[in-house]
């Protein structure tokens, strides 16, 4: 992810997972919540200083949680 990508992410209006969010925070509430700990320490460093390693753990984690409700639904 580069730096630019990153501020995109940042800026926009709307989750990855498609809710609304809150501009300069990477996630809205809901994803933010099914992170553990330490996912959500990772996306507090600075673009350019960690957050976008930290954004691309807690999204692949996302993917995973979302996957797996899937298969148990």
């Amino acid at each position: 992810m580069t730096a630019s990508e990153a501020a995109r992410i940042v800026n926009s209006r709307i989750c990855r997972c498609g809710a609304n969010k809150i501009r300069k925070v990477a996630l809205c509430g809901a994803c933010y919540d099914i992170l553990p700990d330490e996912l959500r320490r990772a996306l507090w460093p600075r673009i350019g200083r960690g957050f976008e390693a930290g954004y691309e753990a807690a999204s692949a984690y996302l993917a995973a949680q979302h996957a797996a409700e899937t298969i148990t639904s």
